[in-house]
């Protein structure tokens, strides 16, 4: 017999926002893709957690959201113009 529990659904299925359950996880995955997991799977291997554990509810807007996109590295610091400036008259 096949059992109607389905692990990536809410726990209560009449209720997708049920408060305080924190049964999933978004997992970001090596080539950018997201997924949504339950908390209580193992974390498939080259994957790893971008959100949670949350609510289904939460889980679910996070992949709906755009990614995050990956921070920017420093700019290098402006030259101080007091010590640049030419010294001669």
């Amino acid at each position: 017999m096949i059992s109607p529990f389905d692990p990536f659904d809410p726990l209560d299925p009449s209720d997708a926002a049920a408060p305080g359950e924190p049964g999933h996880l978004v997992l970001a995955g090596p080539a950018g893709h997201r997924s949504l997991w339950p908390h209580w799977l193992p974390v498939p291997p080259g994957w790893s957690t971008a959100y949670g554990p949350a609510p289904y509810a939460a889980c679910l807007h996070r992949l709906d959201a755009p990614p995050p996109r990956p921070a920017s590295p420093p700019r290098p610091a402006s030259p101080d113009p007091v010590r640049t400036r030419d010294p001669r008259p």
